[in-house]
Formats: C-alpha cells, structure tokens, sequence
C-alpha cells in the first residue's frame, strides 16, 4: 500500500513539474522588437503608406531608442525613422534622428549617407543654405570617395541659386547643348 501512495506522490510530482513552462518570460525589449518588425511589415505590405501608420511606426523607433540606446538595432531604427519622416514632410524631425545618429552611433555603417542626408534635407526641404553647406562640405572633406560627392558637390555649386535662375540656367545649358 504504501508503495502505490510513493507511486502516486511520485507521478503527481513528476506531472506537476513537466506541466511547467521552460520558456522564459519575453523581456519589453523583445516585445517592442516584434511590434516593430509587424509595424514594419504591414506599412510595406500596402500600395499607399497610410500617414497614420507611418507615424506609428516613427513613434515605435522613437520608444525603443529611448529605451534601449545601447542596443545595436538604435542606428538602424533612427536611420528608417528619418526615411519615413522625410517622406511625410517631417523633415525637421528628419534631421533630429538623423543627428541623434551623428551624434551617438558613429560606427554605423550608413553614417556617411546620414551626413549627407542633413544636408541634403538643409537644403531641399528646410531652404537652410546655412546648415546645407556646413553640411555638404563636411561630407566632401571626410568622405571624398563615397558615391554621392558628386551630388554634394553639386548641389554646393547651385546652393544660393534660386529657382528662376536655376531654370534659366538649366536653359542655358540645355540651348548649348543642341
């Protein structure tokens, strides 16, 4: 008898113990990783990229650098917030994450195309001629092998231009060209 009340008490416990979960519990941090990546995947996942969802995507990037600033995905999460953002006439908002990527993720790999990318929002989308070619010449002197020097260096040239008269010139240029 008392080995059948072992027996029970040893298959209750043995029960008890593989009904546990092994899984650990998901940190924020993964949680917030997730919600970005199905975010990410429906805003791609549409012809027309609804502003709302744009700016929800833009906050979630926003929430998880807050959060996790050492984290490696930061850069890359700034560097797509200010795509977005410049893409939904944010661009002063453009700039702030592409500074904040300037200013804290120096080794990221795209971090030449987001000093030109400052310029670039400088000049075309903000008229800082100022800051564009700060900017501008900043990415010529460190980066004077990366492809986009030719933009840069051209788009220095027709800085203080205005439009009429870079028409006119474009004319110009045009007419000697036939």
């Amino acid at each position: 008898m008392k080995s059948k009340i072992v027996l029970v008490i040893v298959i209750f416990i043995v029960s008890f113990y593989s009904c546990k979960s092994n899984r650990k519990p998901i940190s924020e941090q993964e949680i917030l990783k997730q919600e970005i990546k199905t975010s990410e995947q429906e805003l791609l996942g549409t012809d027309e990229i609804d502003p709302k969802l744009a700016n929800g995507m833009i906050g979630l990037y926003e929430a998880y650098v807050q959060k996790f600033p050492e984290d490696a995905n930061c850069a890359e999460y700034l560097f797509k917030a200010a795509d977005i953002a410049m893409n939904f006439d944010r661009s002063e908002d453009a700039i702030a994450f592409l500074s904040q990527i300037e200013k804290d993720y120096i080794d990221f790999d795209k971090y030449s195309t987001c000093i030109f990318l400052i310029a670039f929002v400088y000049d075309n989308n903000l008229g800082d001629v100022e800051n564009a070619r700060k900017y501008y010449n900043k990415f010529i002197a460190k980066y004077p092998q990366h492809n986009l020097v030719k933009n840069a260096e051209a788009a220095l040239e027709y800085l203080e231009i205005d439009d009429e008269d870079l028409i006119e010139l474009f004319n110009k240029m045009n007419d000697t060209l036939q």
